[in-house]
C-alpha cells in the first residue's frame, strides 16, 4: 500500500511538472505571437491609418511623396483637426485636404481640391465651421495668390478666385477671418515688396481692394501674418531685412498704431503671431544676434501695441533653432513648438538633423516647463505648427523626413501627434 501510494504521488508529480512546462510554453508562444505595434507614420489605407494613431504618438497624415514645407493646420470648435498642403509632384500638383477627430483617425481622407501647381498654402476655419484657404500657385498658366472656400468635409464651395497676381514664387500667404465671416488675406507683393492685404466676404467677393502695409524703414517685406482680435481689429507681423514689424489697424484698413519694431537683433526672421483672451499679442521669431547661432525670441504687446515683457530668448540654440510657431491655451499660456539641432549627434546622418521642441510659457513668456522633444526621426523633422483644443491638448504637425534616402521614402511627409496638457 505504501509503495503504492508514493507511485501514486511521482505520477501526480510528473503530471503537474508536465501541464506547468506545457502551459508555460504556451504562454510564450502567445506572447510572441502578438503582433509589435506598427512603425508610426504608414499611412495607407484608412483602416492601417486608424491601427496606427495614438493620442500620445505619431502618424503620417499625408505622406507618398511630394508632400513638404507647404501645409497648414487649423481645430474647429469640436476639436476636430483639418490639415491643408499642396504636392510638388507634377503629375499630383494641387491642394489637398484632410481632417482628422482629436485622436488623429481620418474622419475624411485626402481629397484633392485643385489640380493646378500650388506653393505655399494658409487656411482659417469660420464660425461656421467652413473651410477657407489661400495658397500660391497656377491657375491657367497664371501665377498668383488664390483662394477657396470648402465645407468641413471638403467639399468645395464656390470656384478658386484669383486674389492677386504675381510674377514668381514669393512668401505664403496668411489668412484669417472675422466674427462677421469675412476673410483677409496678406501676401507680398513681389513687383513693389511690399506687404499687403485684402478683405473679402465670406464668398470671396472683395470688399476692400488691395491694401498696403507699406515697407517699413524703407525696406522689402517679407512673410506677412494677420490676425483678427476680440473687435474684429487687424493686428499684422511681417519682417523688412532681417527686422520684424507689427501694426494694427481697424476692420477697414485704418491704421491703429504706427509701424512697431518688435526685433533688435542683427537677423530676424520667421515670426509667428497669437493673441490671448485680452487681446494682448504674442510674437515668437528666430533671430541670428549670436554669431552663426539661431535663437529662438519672444515678445508681448500690449493691445494697443505697448511693449509689455522687452525680448526674451525662449530658447538659446546649440547651433539652429527655428521656424517656431505659437498658439494659446485656455488659460492664456502661450504654447511653442520649434525644430533644434540638440539632438543632430544622435544620428550620424552625415546631414544636420532637426528635431521638434515643445513648451510651455506663461502669459508672460515665462516657462512653465522643460523643453520637450516631441520627434525622434533621422534625417529631421522640420516646419512645425501647432494648435491647442478646447481641452488645452497640443496638436502639432510637422515636414517628417525620417525615411528620407531609405526605400520606405514615400512614407515622408507630413506627420501629425497630439500632446496632453
Amino acid at each position: 500500500m505504501g509503495k503504492n501510494t508514493k507511485n501514486l504521488g511521482i505520477l501526480i508529480f510528473l503530471i503537474i511538472l508536465i501541464t506547468g512546462a506545457f502551459l508555460a510554453v504556451r504562454f510564450v508562444r502567445k506572447s510572441d505571437k502578438t503582433p509589435a505595434a506598427e512603425e508610426p507614420g504608414v499611412i495607407g489605407s484608412i483602416k492601417q491609418q486608424i491601427a496606427n494613431v495614438h493620442p500620445s504618438g505619431e502618424v503620417g497624415v499625408l505622406t507618398g511623396g511630394g508632400f513638404s514645407s507647404e501645409f497648414s493646420m487649423a481645430l474647429d470648435s469640436n476639436d476636430n483637426v483639418y490639415i491643408v498642403a499642396t504636392n510638388s509632384i507634377p503629375e499630383l500638383a494641387g491642394v489637398y485636404y484632410k481632417k482628422l477627430d482629436n485622436n488623429g483617425n481620418p474622419l475624411v481622407d485626402n481629397v484633392r481640391v485643385t489640380t493646378d501647381k500650388a506653393y505655399d498654402i494658409s487656411m482659417v476655419i469660420d464660425p461656421n465651421t467652413n473651410i477657407h484657404i489661400a495658397w500660391q500657385g497656377l491657375s491657367n498658366e497664371v501665377m498668383g495668390i488664390y483662394y477657396k472656400k470648402l465645407d468641413n468635409n471638403g467639399n468645395s464651395l464656390g470656384s478658386e478666385i484669383k486674389v492677386a497676381t504675381t510674377t514668381s514664387i514669393i512668401q505664403p500667404p496668411s489668412i484669417a477671418v472675422n466674427s462677421h465671416d469675412n476673410v483677409y488675406i496678406a501676401w507680398v507683393d513681389n513687383s513693389s515688396e511690399e506687404a499687403c492685404y485684402k478683405k473679402l466676404d465670406n464668398n470671396g467677393n472683395d470688399l476692400s481692394g488691395e491694401i498696403r502695409i507699406g515697407k517699413a524703414g524703407g525696406r522689402s517685406s517679407e512673410r506677412p501674418l494677420i490676425a483678427i482680435d476680440s473687435n474684429n481689429n487687424i493686428h499684422l507681423v511681417w519682417g523688412n531685412d532681417d527686422v520684424i514689424y507689427y501694426k494694427k489697424q481697424d476692420q477697414n484698413g485704418d491704421s491703429l498704431t504706427d509701424d512697431i519694431k518688435i526685433s533688435e537683433g542683427f537677423s530676424a526672421v520667421s515670426p509667428s503671431i497669437a493673441l490671448d483672451s485680452s487681446d494682448n499679442v504674442h510674437i515668437a521669431w528666430q533671430d541670428n544676434r549670436r554669431p552663426k547661432k539661431w535663437d529662438i525670441y519672444y515678445k508681448k504687446l500690449g493691445k494697443d501695441g505697448v511693449d509689455l515683457t522687452g525680448e526674451i530668448k525662449l530658447v538659446e540654440a546649440k547651433i539652429y533653432c527655428g521656424d517656431p510657431s505659437i498658439a494659446i491655451d485656455s488659460n492664456d499660456n502661450v504654447c511653442l513648438a520649434w525644430r533644434d539641432d540638440r539632438n543632430e549627434e544622435e544620428f550620424k546622418s552625415g546631414a544636420t538633423n532637426y528635431e521638434i521642441y515643445y513648451k510651455k510659457l506663461d502669459n508672460n513668456g515665462k516657462a512653465l516647463n522643460d523643453d520637450i522633444r516631441v520627434t525622434n526621426a533621422k534625417y529631421g523633422s522640420i516646419f512645425p505648427l501647432i494648435a491647442i483644443d478646447s481641452e488645452n491638448n497640443v496638436h502639432l504637425v510637422w515636414d517628417d523626413e525620417r525615411y528620407k534616402n531609405t526605400k520606405d521614402s514615400e512614407k515622408c511627409g507630413i506627420y501629425y501627434k497630439k500632446l496632453r496638457p
